[in-house]
């Protein structure tokens, strides 16, 4: 059986081609690609790119607790289904919200 391919069935197969390879390259972060039974390049987003980004949206807290009890404090927030960071952040804003009212 024999199949003509038309140019629009060319173009349709290219554009997904370059979106697949634009979608490898500067969204996936970690991905071994396989295009017509090559290997291709191991692809990473740019650590600096991912730092300058962060530092640009977020501010940094370090806080300090004694051995032990991070894994504690971490154990509870997931009972509460919440990150260890978005559990600390909700108890300090609720107690902002406490004392100011």
């Amino acid at each position: 059986m024999h199949t003509d391919i038309t140019n629009k069935d060319k173009c349709a197969y290219y554009c997904k081609y370059v979106y697949f390879v634009y979608y490898i390259k500067y969204v996936n972060t970690d991905i071994i690609t396989y295009i017509g039974g090559e290997e291709m390049a191991k692809t990473r987003t740019s650590s600096a790119v991912k730092q300058r980004y962060n530092e640009k949206v977020y501010d940094r807290l370090s806080i300090v607790v004694p051995k032990g009890r991070r894994a504690e404090l971490k154990k509870h927030a997931e009972s509460q289904g919440e990150s260890l960071n978005g559990y600390i952040v909700k108890a300090v804003e609720e107690r902002i919200s406490r004392e100011t009212n």
